[in-house]
């Protein structure tokens, strides 16, 4: 609930050029809190109990709610949809839930109740339905939790898909790469967790210059740049041998950390083409395929692995290097699911011509006249036009 409200918020309170560094700096606080996050946790986990993980979580929150009032104090709501509140979508958020939760089951125990069981193939049967199901009712609902017509929009569309699919990759690297450092190397929980610090550093620095590649270079070409960074990174750390030491991953995840960071500006391209109405909305899309990407990241990641594990195992492999062959090929798959990525943002992140841009705000303007608020219609092809439809 925070984070798309977050995320609407930048939008709506920042000018363009503002607008491009907040959404980078709120992107890259999420990147790297996935980062030290397994060296806070690992920490806790060695010292303490890993029930505090939760109990850590409580004053964080608790200042968070603080700092969010202060900053809202004296912004009154605005209303929409004919001076009321949206109804909740009720139908779209049961069936959405259901899709996701049947399809990560079955991701995460096809592995061990084997993929062709009774109870896998009836989990992805419900993930199908229920998301064909909620497909449909969005279409017809009329205030919808997730305007379908959004999706014509090439930069958002495209932009979705790129950050599924890097979430896909990258979100099995930092909780295989624990484990292989703790399971393999030997690690403890505090220093397997800290091994990740250079990824988050190396996040941190390439940040600010990634808004001034975008400016300069246009969205398309870092974003698809940086995803590329993340796609070889993913690739070094993939072909590290069994006895490799820490030194030997440095690089990989310093190269990660800086091509994630590169990857920043794909939020702002994506916020500055839809009309303001559709922010909230829009942003709690783009914030969901981040957090459904994750789990479904370490889910794949991690099927491949113990498949690729339990078969050299039975052909006598020592625990060591099957685990290692199986990261290793969890790994190159990531790494071909964000170079798909790169090749999506190239094609759907550049900006159109300024004369065609020109030609879509009229027609948005013309548009919005008969376009009821509680939907969202029509082609839109830039930022200028946001504002015609409040």
């Amino acid at each position: 609930m925070a984070l798309p409200a977050a995320l609407a918020i930048l939008a709506a309170d920042l000018d363009e050029r503002d607008r491009h560094l907040g959404a980078g700096v709120l992107t890259a606080a999420i990147a790297v809190a996935l980062a030290l996050g397994p060296a806070v946790g690992g920490t806790i986990t060695q010292y303490a109990h890993w029930s505090w993980i939760f109990y850590l979580n409580l004053p964080v929150c608790a200042l968070a709610m603080l700092l969010a009032a202060r900053a809202s104090r004296g912004q009154p709501w605005r209303p929409e949809h004919g001076g009321r509140r949206p109804r909740l979508d009720l139908p779209g958020v049961v069936l959405s839930g259901l899709a996701l939760l049947a399809l990560t089951y079955a991701l995460v125990e096809g592995n061990t109740l084997g993929f062709g069981s009774a109870r896998i193939l009836l989990s992805f049967a419900v993930a199908a339905v229920a998301g064909t199901m909620f497909l449909v009712i969005e279409g017809r609902a009329r205030e919808p939790m997730v305007a379908l017509n959004l999706f014509r929009l090439r930069a958002f569309s495209g932009g979705i898909v790129a950050q599924v699919l890097w979430g896909l990759g990258v979100n099995g690297v930092f909780f295989f790469t624990a484990l292989f450092l703790q399971l393999v190397l030997g690690y403890s929980p505090t220093r397997a967790g800290l091994a990740f610090v250079p990824l988050a550093l190396a996040l941190i620095v390439m940040v600010p210059p990634a808004g001034l590649l975008a400016r300069r270079c246009g969205a398309h070409w870092t974003v698809a740049g940086g995803l590329l960074m993340v796609a070889g990174g993913l690739l070094i750390i993939a072909w590290i041998p069994v006895d490799a030491t820490f030194v030997e991953l440095v690089p990989g995840l310093v190269v990660i950390g800086a091509g994630s960071a590169l990857t920043t500006p794909m939020t702002s391209r994506i916020l500055e083409v839809l009309p303001a109405s559709t922010e909230g909305m829009a942003s709690a899309v783009l914030s969901s395929a981040r957090e459904v990407s994750g789990v479904l990241g370490v889910a794949l990641t991690g099927a491949i692995l113990l498949s690729r594990q339990r078969a050299l195992m039975a052909d006598g492999a020592a625990f060591p290097e099957a685990f290692v062959a199986g990261y290793a090929r969890g790994l190159e798959v990531s790494a071909a699911l964000v170079a798909a990525g790169a090749v999506v943002s190239l094609l759907t992140l550049r900006r159109a011509p300024r004369h065609r841009r020109r030609g879509g705000a009229h027609r948005l303007a013309g548009a919005a006249v008969m376009i009821p608020r509680t939907q969202f219609a029509g082609p839109i092809s830039t930022g200028r036009a946001r504002r015609h439809v409040r």
